[in-house]
């Protein structure tokens, strides 16, 4: 955290030598730079949302303090973008969560291109190329689009663009590499009844899997039941490879084309419980789910071309140097 606070200042410090005529701007003056950003404030606790880092566990958080009485006089505010400039910043405890910059854009590039809930996104380069439009768009051509038309997106936008680090004086912030020994963290310093901070903790531990797989599977069929693109056994075949990827359900698992088979949108429940089944069937832990990402990581990464890898590498710079990431991929992808 010291390391991270120290890059922090030294980049506050160059940004201001490099652009005097907005130093005020950016230090102090003005609200972040977070047009489609969400925060949550806890009386002592502002938490800045940045996509794909793991932040709907801490607006389930936020949503149960709220329901909360023993909570006492804590005091729950939800502010939708753009922040509201009335948050006294000096007088609470700014927190943030960060991912790697790379895995970040992995988990975007499932999330919005690869999975079938969000063809708006993947149409823009489907019609460049006159492909049908549930055609999966490659890693590669994901980049290329995100880099060169629409860099903008709070989906894979820089987190140092999305949660300006010299607006807010951050106290904590935490990685998605350490997120349960950063969530234990936060939740101690909140001082929350102790019945309700285990509640959490087992709510992470435990059910993550099962929620994520019900609240994403919802989302998906909401959209597709609504556009021819999406043939359901497609649909299926992408959010079971997509599970996969996020190591939910093992790569040894075969697709279980017969137990889709006589199923449809209208059926939510009984697909959701045919996901959930195929995460039982081979148990994975800790070590099983980061090899079995890790080589999805690899695979894509794999793909791209050396300009490409050189362009991100400019792009995301102040997130790399910020919070103490590396630029260069793991050994053996080239």
């Amino acid at each position: 955290m010291h390391f991270i606070q120290h890059n922090r200042a030294l980049f506050c410090n160059n940004l201001e030598k490099e652009f005097p005529f907005a130093s005020k701007i950016h230090l102090g003056e003005r609200s972040p730079n977070v047009s489609q950003s969400t925060t949550f404030s806890l009386e002592k606790l502002i938490f800045l949302q940045s996509s794909k880092c793991g932040s709907t566990f801490w607006m389930q958080v936020f949503e149960a303090l709220q329901k909360v009485k023993s909570a006492g006089n804590m005091r729950l505010f939800h502010h939708i973008s753009p922040l509201n400039t009335t948050l006294n910043w000096n007088r609470a405890n700014g927190s943030k969560i960060i991912f790697h910059p790379y895995s970040r854009l992995y988990s975007a590039y499932i999330d919005k291109f690869y999975r079938p809930g969000f063809l708006e996104y993947s149409k823009y380069i489907n019609d460049d190329y006159k492909r049908p439009c549930n055609h999966t768009v490659t890693f590669q051509e994901y980049l290329d689009y995100i880099l060169r038309r629409n860099t903008k997106d709070f989906h894979w936008q820089p987190i140092s663009d999305v949660c300006d680090p010299c607006f807010v004086p951050y106290n904590v912030i935490i990685k998605q590499e350490s997120f349960n020994t950063d969530v234990r963290f936060i939740l101690d310093k909140l001082l929350l009844p102790e019945h309700l901070k285990e509640d959490f903790i087992r709510n992470l531990e435990t059910k993550h899997t099962e929620n994520d797989i019900k609240e994403v599977t919802r989302e998906m069929i909401a959209f597709s039941k609504t556009n021819p693109c999406v043939p359901f056994q497609h649909f299926c075949e992408k959010m079971w490879k997509s599970f996969q990827v996020q190591g939910y359900i093992s790569d040894f698992v075969l697709f279980p084309v017969h137990e889709f088979k006589n199923l449809n949108y209208d059926n939510e429940s009984a697909v959701i419980n045919t996901f959930l089944k195929g995460t039982k069937k081979i148990a994975m832990n800790g070590v099983r789910k980061r090899q079995q990402k890790q080589k999805y990581f690899n695979k894509a990464f794999s793909t791209i071309s050396r300009t490409t890898l050189r362009d991100l590498k400019n792009a995301y710079k102040n997130d790399f140097d910020l919070y103490g990431y590396s630029s260069e991929l793991p050994s053996g992808i080239y």
